[in-house]
């Protein structure tokens, strides 16, 4: 990281500064010549084209090497500018008549040279972004590591924006630094995946369950008739529903920036409103958030409840 990546970002951005107004609605041809190759020779690597840009067969654009070896390290799918990398692009791309391959699907090419191992990693780029494929990713198709590289070129502070993009994408990184980046990842996530069971099992899902006991002695429910498996499979209930909302809000897939509508009831306004009450001392929090609840004028269970429905 604290490598003088300076010289590459002068470099990338005179490449990528002028790429919308020189490639937008160009041939795959035309930007494979005039920033693709360049680029690759500046991320160190030796390149071999596999097929040409108006070839629709599902091999690479291009295989990369490390100079002087003859085995790829990286094999890349190279596209017309800013064209769709999830899906045809009718928009962006020429019709097959006109050199183009419209109709193609990067995530399902990826898949089809993961399997034939045509090389451990896997570059996509459409010029303003570029995507990293590892063969060892659990979801070959949508597991991958992404730069908007027009953004960060364009960013207040674009030589640690370039930075993210040139110590993943160059080739030196192809020799060992990407697997210890994934090992460690892995290894992360796993950490980090036990942590997060023991504290929703541990600390949250005891805390939820004596809510749904607290309601029902508030609701006049005799403590011999609270059915303790009841107790459970709301709590259950309750949780998977918190946990689906807060992955929708989160990818966005509900209308999270709506201010008028959805985001007036979304889990995202409770977060910071409980966020903004409890405050960032940890010992002051409780007392704070108790006070915030008793003054808030409507109780958290009637808004989740109006979320949930």
């Amino acid at each position: 990281w604290g490598e003088d990546v300076r010289p590459v970002a002068r470099a990338i951005h005179d490449h990528i500064i002028r790429a919308r107004k020189d490639y937008a609605g160009k041939s795959e041809r035309e930007i494979r010549q005039g920033l693709y190759e360049p680029i690759f020779d500046l991320l160190g690597f030796t390149f071999d084209a596999q097929k040409s840009g108006a070839s629709s067969t599902d091999n690479p654009d291009y295989l990369l090497y490390a100079p002087g070896s003859d085995q790829p390290i990286a094999a890349a799918l190279t596209y017309v500018w800013n064209r769709n990398l999830d899906d045809v692009d009718v928009t962006r791309e020429r019709a097959e008549e006109n050199g183009g391959t419209p109709f193609e699907i990067p995530g399902a090419i990826v898949v089809s040279l993961m399997e034939r191992e045509v090389a451990p990693w896997i570059i996509v780029t459409n010029g303003k972004l570029w995507r990293l494929y590892s063969s060892t990713a659990s979801n070959k198709a949508t597991n991958y590591y992404e730069v908007d590289l027009e953004e960060a070129v364009a960013v207040t502070d674009p030589t640690t924006a370039v930075k993210y993009w040139w110590l993943m994408f160059r080739r030196a990184a192809f020799t060992g630094f990407l697997d210890t980046v994934l090992q460690n990842s892995a290894d992360y996530a796993k950490e980090l995946g036990d942590r997060l069971k023991d504290r929703v099992f541990v600390e949250i899902f005891p805390q939820f369950a004596k809510g749904f006991i607290a309601q029902m002695r508030a609701q006049g429910v005799p403590e011999t008739d609270i059915d303790l498996d009841e107790v459970f499979s709301g709590t259950m209930t309750f949780l998977y529903r918190l946990m689906f909302t807060l992955y929708a809000e989160s990818l966005e897939l509900v209308p999270i920036n709506e201010i008028r509508g959805y985001r007036e009831i979304s889990l995202y306004r409770m977060k910071n409103e409980i966020a903004d009450a409890g405050g960032i001392l940890l010992d002051e929090s409780p007392g704070k958030l108790q006070a915030a609840y008793k003054a808030s004028s409507t109780d958290l269970y009637t808004r989740l409840t109006d979320l949930f429905t």
